[in-house]
């Protein structure tokens, strides 16, 4: 699509970003994490099955259900929305091919 745009290829900007957002991601996640933690009173240094406040329990459940479900939906909304489908990118191809003979 970028060659057929613009004239130029852009398959590594793609794989640029896709490195930045697999380092970026997990330590944005882990940040947060630790915030939402430390508002949930989570006792770090109770024994382990020790009962910790219903706060850190449903925080929890929170990140590790909730957030996850609602991200996986905003996902699916956006690839729906992606324009690019079989048959344009057929076109695409098609398009690219007739314009090297």
């Amino acid at each position: 699509y970028g060659y057929l745009k613009f004239g130029k290829k852009m398959s590594g900007l793609g794989f640029a970003a896709s490195s930045f957002v697999q380092k970026a991601g997990p330590a944005f996640a882990g940040f947060l994490m630790s915030i939402f933690m430390e508002m949930s009173k989570l006792d770090a240094s109770a024994e382990i099955g020790a009962p910790q406040p219903s706060s850190a329990i449903v925080t929890l459940q929170v990140m590790f259900w909730v957030i996850p479900i609602i991200l996986s939906f905003v996902c699916v909304l956006l690839t729906k929305k992606y324009p690019i489908d079989k048959q344009e990118s057929a076109r695409i191809a098609e398009e690219l091919k007739n314009r090297q003979n």
